[in-house]
């Protein structure tokens, strides 16, 4: 077994110090953290006050009382760093911005709406959650599309079409700031430990569907970003948007039937507009895939009218993932 370097025994204990006191929603005194981590009280002792000097545990002004003993308490300081979240999705077949302030432990404490947008109203409203929460140390932006060579060279919305987004906000605000794409990170907000492989498809009303690929929570992007870009394929290619209802079950099925040739996945998630329910054949789509795909093993195909939320949470998982890497 590989020993722990002096330093890294250290780390890996306040780790778990800082994970303990993230999961539990009461503060926590040095003896209670020294029963559920089964480190000493004399190690607690060592530990705590490097962690509350770097802001990451809040020291309670009031004793916080233990069966009539009076123990300092300490709580984990969630604000401590905060991400914004900038969620462009369509709504109502137009482009809105959905902007969140969101804790380090995925609570939205700030939420703003923009359905106006010009780059001027976006990055406004960027700088002004910026002076209300200066703790925020990095905007996660989720765009209908894919930026390739620091461009959004792919993007639904026209106007921000080939923009240096990430330049744009950084030299507003002067903090890190990143893109994903938006059925990415709604399919990654779907994902669990337990699907391997998942796929995510989505077709929204007005524009051309996007396609995921999560492979063991992690994003597969291809090499230049471009992996899921669905609407080059060939039934796809020619394809007017909207789709015509008479249209729905053919598309559907040979999309479906790509995905399933190229990945087999363990499942796919299928996102369509609520309004399609009543003219999707789910059952007939099945039955054409299960007999081409003939042998005795055939993925669980999921449809959700999910994917705001899902694509939220997506955005919410990958922002705190950012925080966690730069520190």
């Amino acid at each position: 077994m590989k020993a722990y370097k002096q330093k890294n025994i250290k780390e890996h204990n306040q780790d778990l110090l800082i994970e303990l006191l993230k999961q539990n929603v009461s503060p926590m005194t040095k003896r209670q953290l020294s029963e559920q981590s089964h480190l000493s009280v004399v190690t607690i002792n060592k530990l705590i006050p490097e962690i509350v000097q770097n802001n990451i545990f809040i020291e309670l002004d009031t004793p916080f009382e233990t069966g009539g003993r009076h123990a300092i308490a300490y709580k984990f300081n969630e604000r401590r760093k905060l991400v914004l979240i900038n969620q462009f999705i369509e709504n109502e077949k137009k482009m809105v911005v959905n902007f969140y302030v969101v804790d380090l432990l995925g609570n939205i404490i700030e939420k703003e709406s923009l359905s106006s947008i010009t780059l001027a109203a976006f990055l406004a409203s960027v700088s002004n959650l910026k002076a209300k929460f200066p703790e925020i140390s990095i905007v996660l932006s989720g765009i209908p599309g894919v930026e390739v060579d620091k461009k959004l060279r792919i993007m639904d919305f026209t106007p921000f079409k080939n923009l240096n987004l990430n330049a744009e906000i950084t030299k507003k605000i002067a903090i890190d700031s990143f893109i994903e794409n938006d059925i990415n990170a709604a399919t990654f907000g779907y994902s669990s430990e337990s699907k391997h492989i998942l796929a995510g498809v989505y077709f929204p009303e007005s524009f051309p569907p996007g396609a995921a690929l999560i492979i063991n929570q992690h994003i597969f992007r291809g090499y230049n970003n471009l992996s899921g870009e669905i609407k080059h394929l060939p039934n796809l290619k020619y394809t007017n948007f909207p789709l015509k209802t008479s249209e729905l079950n053919s598309i559907l099925t040979e999309t479906l039937q790509s995905i399933l040739a190229m990945y087999d996945p363990h499942e796919i998630i299928l996102y369509i507009p609520e309004n399609w329910l009543s003219h999707i054949e789910k059952e007939l789509i099945i039955k054409h895939l299960s007999e081409v795909f003939s042998y005795n093993v055939f993925p669980k195909i999921t449809i959700s009218q999910d994917f705001s939320q899902n694509y939220l949470n997506g955005l919410i998982k990958l922002g705190l993932e950012k925080i966690t890497q730069k520190e």
